[in-house]
């Protein structure tokens, strides 16, 4: 199987239906109650094993993977450490993940949640900064949004630029009902879950809010009207704030207080008057925008004076200016950062981390993009954003100047010092898309790829709210990958791109060939661009398209992984080639997507890129001629036993429908795997620099293993990827866009010690890899190493230390060699 072919067909034992399935966001507890409860506990041992169930309730809802949950963990975590000796007794322990026992991986997992949580707590500044100026302090903390999670506070700040309060609870509790009818609703000060806040955005309107399926078919209507006390499900009530709430959290006191914007006149003028605001938005007309900017800039950190309930005076003059402008703000899935940015017009550094994001602005904030982006060229910053490149004595310098030089090229988050994103120049990162720049229009050597955080985390986020609203069906391998693929994204992080900790290396194909050397250590991926010699003829359509057209006897069969199959059977079943092919040129698309397995390369021998030629990578194909013909220097001819011994992975193609997911494994046989995307973007994640002991804790729970050192990165067309022997990764993609991949493997003869260490591991935990270790293949390639280590010996009188394998290591392959491999 390739690399990206389905692990999860040797771990269905592992998969916990009852808690991925059961647990749900409504099961989520409060950290004010739970506060409460634990100052109320007799003793610190009580004190203590309430610690613990809360522990172990918070990380079953983690593994349910239905949201974010980082903060909650945090905020439980304060509770604890504030009120619980015992639990500051054990903190001071330090838990590693590798401790054997259950009650301290538990611990460590919390702990490492906990401290993801501690980091992510001000990237919610911004979004709830809007939120509270939109529906007031108190609003805010009322319901504890700072314990919920980034993406929703993001919602919550999105929802907020297009409705005030009042008419949010309208719509907010026709959400609730529906869930109070099915005794659904959160037992929590907080009701709302981050679905109502994503459907409160895509509902600006008074019309009907309408779900439709992805067949556009209508599957649930929820009406704009305010909901009655005798519309109200037994055992729940209105809170202070006018919400739906489970009995003990609502008011006694109706109609509800409705908290108070921290706007100025100015600025509460200037939210726009939506149709379900009520007949008091009527006479508000929206304020100048230079009154607006002026509010947001004063407001930004001092606490601004509070409003009355009298509508604001204009002067008819500025009533007719405004209502001659855009009337409302559309801008839901933009970044509340590059919101307050643009109205700023001061952080031009915002400005260019989320300038992929320009095609989701409303009329208004477009017309702000342009005139700050024409500032920023007038001032020169355009020179800033120019890609770098490599000049002939980077080349010579090798990895080590490269390094440095990356260094002087990017901050010291490690993003590139662009004030301007790289899609302003042409919108270059959507061209690429669907078509890869062919070689011949840039130069194979000198180019970097560029690292553009933007970009990736709107691709994290789209894929991740489109896993968020599936519901697969039960027991089946989408269940699993879903769930799973959910929780690894919420962990996920860009990776370091300089210094002693570099996480990946985006180079030009010089660089990228240097740090393939033998002496070079890579502590992550290489990401290089235009290495591929073959090209597409962009005349003839898009790749998946020719593809086809080179193929040849489309009656053939081959694997195809489909997570639509229960979690009992294989993931993998055979679908002929013609069926593949009309799937994806009528583009036909599934909720349970699937990856193509096994497709052998109809193209000719001209996709393996450039930066892997040197001799230290071509060791894969000296074993394979090694196998198949070792006594001859001619073109290989061989018997049909030998041909089984090999499995031709040289080079291969994967083909996957939008939206197709592969869970982290190891590729087998401890290769190095190389990737690069023809068609479509595709993002990949890894364990960053995992210790030995790391490996060892995610190999016993290979699917839900917590991490902060979880990485990703958004490969697109034309790009190629190369990861070494052992790296743990995973693949997403968005629904809907196709993917088309080259990939294939090879060894190194400078890490021939390395794979022998990863055979012994794939042989101790055979769940790791993606595929079974073949105890036939895998002693004809150890009798084939141990061939060729011969003969580098005796034809070029290299030692043992020279060639880079030690005695130890010899022993082992000469082991490895014998029928019974001992694990």
């Amino acid at each position: 199987m390739s690399v990206l072919s389905n692990v999860n067909t040797r771990r269905h034992h592992q998969y916990n239906m009852a808690s991925a399935s059961e647990v749900t966001h409504s099961a989520l507890p409060d950290p004010r109650n739970f506060h409460k409860s634990l100052a109320s506990q007799p003793d610190a041992t009580a004190m203590f094993e309430a610690c613990v169930a809360m522990r172990d309730r918070l990380l079953q809802s983690f593994d349910a993977q239905q949201q974010h949950m980082e903060l909650l963990f945090h905020s439980f975590e304060r509770v604890m450490y504030e009120l619980c000796q015992p639990y500051r007794h054990h903190l001071s322990r330090s838990y590693d993940a590798l401790e054997t026992d259950h009650d301290s991986q538990a611990w460590a997992r919390f702990q490492t949640l906990a401290e993801r949580g501690k980091d992510l707590k001000p990237l919610c500044k911004a979004p709830l900064r809007t939120a509270r100026k939109r529906w007031g302090d108190d609003c805010v903390d009322h319901y504890d949004f700072t314990s919920t999670s980034i993406v929703f506070c993001k919602a919550a700040a999105a929802a907020a630029k297009t409705h005030t309060w009042p008419a949010s609870v309208i719509k907010l509790n026709q959400f609730l009902v529906q869930r109070a009818r099915k005794g659904c609703v959160s037992d929590s000060a907080n009701p709302l879950e981050l679905i109502d806040l994503e459907d409160l955005g895509r509902w600006p309107d008074a019309e009907p809010f309408v779900e439709r399926d992805g067949s556009g078919n209508p599957i649930r209507s929820v009406e704009n009207k305010e909901l009655r006390a005798d519309e109200v499900p037994g055992g729940y009530r209105f809170d202070r704030f006018g919400l739906l709430v489970r009995a003990e959290y609502g008011s006694t006191s109706h109609p509800p207080s409705f908290p108070t914007p921290n706007l100025t006149n100015a600025e509460s003028a200037s939210i726009p008057a939506t149709p379900d605001d009520g007949a008091a938005c009527e006479d508000k007309p929206t304020t100048p925008r230079s009154s607006r900017r002026r509010a947001t800039l004063d407001g930004l950190h001092d606490t601004p004076p509070t409003v009355n309930n009298q509508t604001p005076q204009i002067s008819p003059k500025a009533s007719s200016k405004a209502s001659n402008g855009p009337k409302e703000c559309s801008c839901k899935l933009v970044a509340s950062e590059l919101l307050l940015a643009l109205e700023s017009s001061l952080d031009a550094d915002a400005i260019a981390k989320h300038g992929a994001e320009q095609a989701l602005l409303c009329p208004l904030h477009l017309g702000q993009y342009a005139r700050s982006l024409t500032n920023f060229i007038t001032t020169h910053h355009l020179q800033e954003a120019r890609q770098p490149t490599s000049d002939s004595s980077d080349a010579q310098n090798g990895p080590v100047s490269s390094l440095k030089r990356r260094r002087d090229l990017d901050d010291d988050d490690g993003s590139p010092r662009s004030k301007l994103h790289p899609s302003v120049k042409a919108n270059t990162s959507e061209l690429l898309v669907s078509h890869p720049v062919s070689p011949e229009l840039s130069s194979h050597s000198s180019s970097r790829p560029i690292h553009d955080k933007g970009v990736d985390d709107h691709f994290l986020n789209t894929v991740l709210t489109q896993l968020r609203k599936k519901t697969p069906e039960k027991r089946t391998w989408d269940e699993l990958n879903t769930h799973s693929m959910i929780s690894l994204l919420s962990q996920a992080q860009h990776p370091r791109t300089t210094g002693s900790d570099t996480e990946v290396y985006f180079l030009s194909g010089v660089e990228a060939e240097g740090h393939l050397e033998p002496h070079v250590t890579l502590q992550g991926p290489v990401i290089s661009q235009h290495q591929q010699p073959f090209h597409w003829n962009n005349e003839k359509g898009p790749p998946i398209k020719q593809i086809f057209e080179r193929m040849g006897n489309l009656g053939r069969d081959v694997p195809v992984q489909d997570p639509s199959l229960f979690v009992d059977e294989m993931s993998a079943k055979s679908m002929s080639l013609s069926h593949i092919r009309d799937i994806f040129l009528n583009n036909e698309t599934s909720d349970a997507a699937f990856n193509v397995l096994e497709m052998r390369n109809p193209l000719p021998h001209s996709i393996f890129p450039q930066f892997l030629n040197g001799e230290d990578c071509h060791l894969l194909g000296q074993i394979r001629d090694t196998i198949l013909d070792a006594r001859t220097a001619q073109r290989i001819s061989t018997s049909i036993d030998k041909l089984k011994k090999w499995k031709d992975d040289e080079e291969w193609i994967l083909l996957a429908q939008g939206g197709a997911l592969t869970l982290p494994h190891q590729d087998s046989f401890g290769k190095g795997t190389w990737l690069t995307v023809q068609e479509g973007r595709v993002g990949f994640g890894w364990l960053s620099r995992p210790t030995p002991q790391q490996r060892i804790a995610w190999a016993q729970t290979p699917n839900a293993y917590a991490s902060s050192q979880w990485r990703y990165v958004v490969i697109h067309p034309g790009q190629t990827i190369y990861f070494e022997p052992g790296t743990i990764h995973f693949v997403f993609r968005e629904q809907k866009t196709p993917t088309l991949m080259f990939g294939g493997h090879l060894l190194r003869w400078s890490r021939i010690s390395d794979w022998v260490q990863l055979i012994h591991d794939q042989l101790r935990t055979p769940n790791i890899s993606n595929e079974d270790l073949g105890r036939p293949i895998l002693r004809a390639y150890a009798q084939a190493m141990q061939q060729l280590i011969m003969d580098r010996k005796l034809s070029r009188g290299e030692s043992s230390q020279e060639i880079g394998v030690s005695e130890d290591v010899e022993q082992e392959i000469s082991k490895l060699t014998r029928k019974r491999v001992q694990k």
